[in-house]
């Protein structure tokens, strides 16, 4: 049983050591600080890049809205080659007179040949068309673009933010996961020396085989508590390598110095920051005002279209027309019934408009909520701080104490590194603390819009 126990041990021990090896930077890794990683994401990172592209997209497609106020330049032309060519008398008199025959001439007095200078034909029109009534479906529709424009930018700089906070959240998982590994590596070390110290004692008469078999076990699940730390430091580390662009089997050092903190505000001052900067609040307001303008298109698609236009005409074929015409004048074009289709796109467009408006007082419930949530959420964690700081001061008395006696020769080994584990889970649970405060802060600003983006 002890054989058996002793390869398990040597076994999980291996496993550890590999993995370490796996998941150790490489020699000359990058060291990586944290607003080098929010730099990097910002740079490459996939979707940000998307974002951009679509902020392009609506605002070539504002451009083009804007294009329908300018007169439109068409021409058309035309030719080919008769197969039957005009070829044709108008006989004197064939056209008839209103007045009486006795007074009426003769329409035409003489025959008219109406022939074709030959087979082939050609004609040229070119035409301006400037719109009246349409610049203000036209007004419409520019608004919903350049709304649509500022909607994609809230987006943008909506991702922007998440960016900033998910490569925080990632990057200070990777710091607190290291500092719980070297806590998991003082345990196995502990568990070790136990275990020497109970072999040493049964081969002394003094433990009994169940306590042996207690501290194997004990080390095993050590072991396994650093497997599992080695494996999420792997996992966040690909995550991070993925937000930045970079490689994902890329080594990196990272870099715990803290940054400066997001100052903390008042619960009042978030929630009026939400208000007015909120990035989904926002969004959720400009959909709702692209709503209501949509609305107003569909209105004015009762109007008629008006339009001045200018005409010139050149025509290659029959000799009895001249082939030089310039026409101005106005076209109106006006559905006076289409069974219901106006009536019903407006319908659409104010069932889009009450949607909308449900939407934005949810939107808004749910960042208010989201941040009293994270505003208490913050409350205890800075409770929390407090309670692990005084346990790192206690554990490092503790570890103080047990130094001196082990320098005395009044207690064993074992104790110091009970000690030295103890200080450095406290420690870990610190550092956790502290980084998981900042991100709530940082999630408050983020919530409420007031969290700076880097421009990019």
């Amino acid at each position: 049983m002890n054989q058996r126990m002793n390869k398990l041990i040597k076994l999980s021990l291996f496993l550890v050591f590999c993995a370490g090896i796996h998941t150790a930077p490489a020699l000359g890794a990058e060291t990586l600080t944290l607003n080098q990683a929010i730099e990097q994401a910002l740079i490459k990172n996939t979707g940000l890049e998307i974002k951009n592209s679509q902020v392009r997209e609506k605002q070539q497609r504002l451009k083009e809205m804007r294009s329908h106020y300018y007169p439109r330049l068409m021409a058309l032309g035309t030719g080919g080659r008769a197969t039957n060519p005009l070829d044709y008398t108008l006989s004197a008199g064939t056209i008839a007179s209103a007045l009486p025959s006795n007074l009426s001439p003769m329409i035409p007095p003489s025959g008219i040949p109406l022939k074709g200078h030959d087979a082939s034909f050609m004609n040229l029109t070119a035409m301006v068309v400037q719109p009246i009534t349409q610049i203000l479906k036209i007004n419409s529709g520019v608004d919903i673009a350049d709304t649509d424009v500022n909607i994609a930018r809230e987006e943008r700089d909506k991702t922007r933010g998440d960016i900033q906070y998910a490569v925080k959240k990632v990057y200070y998982g990777i710091l607190i996961a290291g500092r719980q590994k070297k806590e998991a590596e003082l345990r196995i070390k502990l568990e070790e020396a136990q275990l020497s110290d109970a072999e040493n004692a049964f081969a002394s008469g003094v433990a009994l085989p169940l306590k042996i078999s207690g501290l194997k076990a004990g080390l095993l699940n050590r072991s396994q508590d650093l497997l599992s730390l080695e494996n999420r430091i792997a996992n966040l580390s690909y995550m991070l390598n993925d937000l930045t662009g970079r490689p994902l089997d890329a080594g990196v050092l990272l870099d715990d110095t803290l940054e400066a903190s997001v100052k903390t505000q008042t619960l009042a001052q978030y929630d009026s920051h939400a208000l007015s900067q909120s990035h989904e609040l926002v969004i959720a307001d400009l959909t709702l005002k692209k709503a209501g303008l949509a609305v107003d298109a569909a209105k004015k698609e009762y109007l008629p279209d008006m339009n001045l236009y200018a005409l010139y005409n050149y025509e290659n074929d029959f000799h009895v027309i001249k082939n030089h015409v310039g026409v101005v004048g106005v076209s109106l074009s006006w559905t006076l019934f289409d069974f219901g289709q106006k009536s019903s796109v407006l319908g659409q467009r104010k069932a889009l408009r009450h949607q909308a408006q449900k939407n934005y007082k949810r939107i808004k419930n749910e960042v208010r909520r989201d941040i009293k949530k994270e505003y208490t959420n913050l409350q205890y964690s800075n409770q929390m701080i407090d309670l692990a700081t005084q346990v790192v001061e206690f554990r490092k008395d503790a570890l103080k104490i047990a130094s001196d006696l082990d320098d005395t020769g009044l207690r064993l080994n074992t104790a110091k590194l009970e000690a030295a584990a103890e200080l450095a889970k406290a420690e870990a649970d610190l550092f956790a603390a502290t980084l998981s405060n900042r991100l709530i802060r940082v999630n408050l600003a983020k919530l409420s819009g007031s969290y700076p983006t880097v421009t990019r």
